[in-house]
């Protein structure tokens, strides 16, 4: 019996984290929406929080990432901003 119940636990939890893991989105999708061409990083800022990761390949290129495998979310938001800070196109895996 306290093996079943050990069993039953774990999977339970198992359950609860992959619904989380699967159904959680990266940033609020209304406010990714709003997203567009031309805005300042702080803007993007301040309607998606800080971003999980930064990423500046280039001098002329930074990206902004929100979610992914790393930050436990199924979901990968994406901005991507010119040498001026101002975005240049956007990405959301679904």
């Amino acid at each position: 019996m306290k093996r079943f119940v050990i069993i039953l636990a774990l999977l339970v939890g198992l359950g609860c984290f992959t619904a989380f893991f699967l159904t959680g989105e990266a940033a609020s999708e209304d406010n990714f929406n709003k997203v567009a061409e031309g805005m300042t990083q702080a803007e993007v800022r301040e309607l998606l929080g800080e971003p999980d990761d930064t990423w500046g390949g280039s001098p002329d290129r930074t990206t902004y990432y929100y979610g992914g495998f790393r930050r436990l979310r199924w979901c990968t938001m994406e901005v991507f901003f010119d040498e001026n800070g101002r975005v240049v196109s956007k990405f959301h895996d679904h």
